[in-house]
């Protein structure tokens, strides 16, 4: 799993139109020649992402373009934060990625209303970070109910596997009792034709 490239944008009422205010990128898995392109390549999608999202008024969107997947998730705040990512990391891994960073670049940087351009390092930190989905606090924690599901769902069937052998233990005692009756009922009559007097 492997993020390539996290940018931040600000809509523009005016121009009608996004503005990338900062972008980091992870191009260290390509050719140092090709690293360009790609660059290039990643912008231009998620430019194109960006302008289906207006046009749809989605919140939320994921593109697949070849093996890259381009998450896009806009706020309230005419923000939006764009991932891409390839095709193994997980949508809902990268949309939370996305709210984190959005949440952690509106509390360090509440003036960029009208910025076109703000330099903020911390993303690099931060695609870094949520390389490994496992730093994504709400997947700790739905990695821990998975974990914690499948332990009773272990448990529980092994608690009706012992109901069923208890079933058969019921009914074999049963089988035992009425044997033991019938037992008893002959050997009572065998000794009565043996009384002593």
């Amino acid at each position: 799993m492997r993020i390539y490239c996290v940018s931040i944008y600000r809509y523009d009422h005016e121009t009608n139109n996004f503005i990338n205010l900062y972008s980091s990128f992870n191009l260290s898995s390509f050719s140092f020649f090709t690293r360009g392109s790609v660059k290039e390549f990643l912008v231009f999608f998620q430019d194109v992402v960006l302008k289906k999202s207006l046009e749809t008024n989605t919140i939320r969107t994921s593109v697949t373009k070849d093996e890259y997947v381009i998450h896009a998730f806009l706020n309230v705040n005419n923000l939006c934060c764009c991932i891409t990512t390839d095709l193994e990391y997980g949508s809902k891994s990268a949309f939370y990625a996305t709210q984190l960073i959005l949440n952690n670049f509106i509390d360090e940087n509440s003036n960029y209303i009208n910025k076109n351009a703000i330099e903020w390092p911390q993303l690099n930190n931060l695609l870094e970070k949520y390389q490994n989905v496992s730093n994504i606090p709400i997947i700790n924690v739905q990695n821990k109910i998975n974990e914690t599901k499948d332990i009773l769902v272990q448990t529980i069937d092994a608690v009706l596997e012992r109901g069923e052998k208890l079933d058969d233990l019921i009914e074999k005692s049963a089988q035992l009792s009425k044997a033991s009756k019938d037992f008893y009922g002959t050997s009572k009559r065998m000794n009565s034709c043996c009384a002593i007097a």
